[in-house]
Order: structure tokens, then sequence, then C-alpha cells
């Protein structure tokens, strides 16, 4: 009987390889084919309505038209609901840029309080819900009431506080979420923006950056089973079109939509799957064999 004795060091080597290999392609390629695949036309939105501001108005109209392009069962949410279950059985909560004294306010007129509504929204995330943000969706922070240990922070060094449409720089060399389809630069609107910072142990994705300092415009991360998108700029808003049912910002010249582009994120949003690989090992035996084992789990966000 022959005995194959091959090289440990040699086969350790290769097989190494071929499991990171094997992990990149788990890892990379079933992420992609999720986002991709999504029919939008199954998802539950709410988006937020509240507060009286004009600005906020208008962002909450151009969210609610956006979804409702996407093809998404969309209607409005406000404090009294959330506090009443509201967050049951949707998969997205979008929030557009509204003050903390008028979710504070709304809360208290509903029987409430803020942080009761900041748990809820949290419980949501965490419980595998997807969190659709607007100059942040950060206003949660007033008062010490958190929503994420990431947050929109000033001054933004460099960059114009004026209102007015600017160039983002989009990372397209991401793979999660994908949007390598996408232009390099985009044209949106901007006021008084900041630039994201995690204060915490949550790390993000930056999905664009200011191209005068190469800050966060836009971020994207996972929360327990859920994931966030949050964006200093307004991308809701088509400034030449009248589909976002507001002429609020009609007078500024956006040459571009960012529609699809908040389609590509929304559908990463609300994937049903994340690979998760917890470790790989390599077994040797005798400097005969080599095993390497991955150890895989896929997880169904509901």
């Amino acid at each position: 009987m022959t005995i194959l004795r091959i090289n440990s060091k040699i086969f350790y080597q290769v097989s190494l390889i071929l499991s990171l290999s094997l992990l990149f392609y788990i890892a990379h390629y079933p992420e992609v084919n999720a986002q991709e695949n999504v029919d939008l036309n199954n998802i539950i939105v709410r988006v937020y309505n509240g507060g009286a501001d004009q600005k906020n108005i208008a962002s909450e109209t151009a969210l609610y038209y956006m979804f409702e392009w996407m093809g998404a069962n969309t209607d409005w949410i406000n404090a009294e609901d959330i506090l009443n279950g509201g967050l049951e059985n949707i998969n997205l909560l979008a929030m557009p840029a509204i003050s903390p004294y008028s979710i504070n306010s709304e809360s208290t007129s509903a029987g409430g309080q803020i942080y009761e509504v900041r748990s809820m929204i949290q419980e949501f995330i965490r419980g595998g819900g997807a969190y659709f943000g607007i100059y942040g969706g950060h206003y949660f922070e007033w008062s010490g009431y958190d929503l994420f240990d990431i947050r929109l922070t000033f001054p933004n060094p460099n960059v114009s506080t004026s209102e007015e449409i600017k160039e983002i720089s989009i990372n397209t060399a991401l793979s999660t979420p994908f949007l390598s389809k996408y232009n390099d630069t985009m044209s949106m609107l901007s006021w008084n923006p900041g630039y994201f910072k995690s204060f915490g142990e949550t790390n993000f994705i930056t999905i664009a950056t200011y191209p005068e300092n190469d800050l966060p415009a836009m971020v994207c991360f996972h929360s327990g089973l859920g994931r966030v998108f949050i964006s200093s700029p307004h991308p809701e808003h088509e400034e030449n079109n009248e589909r976002d049912g507001t002429t609020f910002y009609d007078y500024l010249d956006d040459p571009e939509t960012e529609w699809e582009f908040l389609r590509s994120i929304t559908k990463w949003l609300v994937s049903k799957n994340d690979i998760i690989i917890f470790w790989s090992t390599t077994i040797v035996f005798g400097g005969f064999l080599t095993i390497s084992i991955l150890y895989i789990v896929l997880k169904k966000r509901q």
C-alpha cells in the first residue's frame, strides 16, 4: 500500500488560500444577490409625520412620494402610533429631519415620553427592522436621548453651510450596499451639513463623503438584526421634478435624480439574508491531510 505523503507546510498554505477565497465568495456574493433581488412591492414603509417646520414637511412629503414611487406600501406614522404599537408588522421606518422638540411635544400629547418612542424605535431596529434617516435622523440625541452612538457632528471643516446643491462623492467600491453601478459623484441638496462620527462601539460603512474633507456624509450600519442608513444631505428631494410632491426647493437646479441610488440602499436595508462567518480553522493530520472548516450561520431577518 502506497501512502502519499504531502508537505504539511505547503498544504497548509494552499488550504488557507482556498479557505480565504471561499470566505470572500460566501460573504460577498449572497449579499449582493440578496440586495439586487429584493422586491420592494412587498415591503411596508412608514414615514414619520410630525412638526410644523416647512423644511421638515417638505422632507417628509418627498420621502413619502419617493417610497411610493419605489412601489412600497407607504403610509404615515407619528409618535402616538409608535406608542400604540405602530412599528409592529412594518419593514422600514423613515425619519425626516424633525426637531426633537416636536417629537417630545407629540410624545407628551399622546400620553407618553420621548424616551419611550426612542426605545420602541431601537427595539424595532434591533429586532430586524430597517431605519432610513434624513439629516442624520439623529435628533433623538437631544437631551441625552441618543438613538445611535453614531452622530452627526459639527462644524464640518471647509464645507459650506449654505442651502445649495453640492457635489457628494459616492463610495462605488462598496459591495454591501452594492453601489458600483452609480457615478463617483452626485449632486444633491444640502444645508448646514454635518459629518458622521462614532462615539461608541458601532462601526459604520461610509456610503458618501464630502469632497472638501473626505468626511462621511452618508453612512449605514447594522444594529442588532436590523440595518440603518442615515444621511446629512437631502437626496429625497427632486428639485427639477414635481414627483416629490413638494415645490419647496424647486428654485434650486439639480441636474440629476438620486431616487434610483436610494432605491438600491433601501433594497440593502430590507434584504433578508445576512451571511455571518463566525470563524474558520484548519486541521492538519500528521502531514498527510489538511481539512479546512468554515463555520457559517445564515440569519433570516423577518
